[in-house]
């Protein structure tokens, strides 16, 4: 199982769901459908809160926490034999 599979839903949803999703997925769409289905109603104040989660501990980009292309890594040398 992914590393906090038990205590985080809504990344182990969201992974499901990019596995089985042939297009990119909005994630202000996805965070409102997360949150209809998850409270079993649309609330707006759910979809708020969904929302501030969202853009801020879901809504880092690649470049804010410095993740690299593996063809832009230079990586360790290999030995010489």
């Amino acid at each position: 199982m992914p590393e906090a599979a038990d205590n985080n839903h809504a990344s182990l949803d969201l992974l499901t769901d990019l596995a089985w999703t042939p297009r990119t997925i909005d994630l202000d769409d996805w965070f409102a459908s997360y949150a209809a289905s998850r409270y079993c109603a649309e609330d707006p104040r759910a979809l708020a809160a969904w929302k501030i989660t969202g853009d801020t501990a879901y809504g880092m980009t690649r470049a804010e926490v410095g993740v690299r292309r593996p063809t832009d890594c230079s990586g360790p040398a290999r030995a010489s034999v």
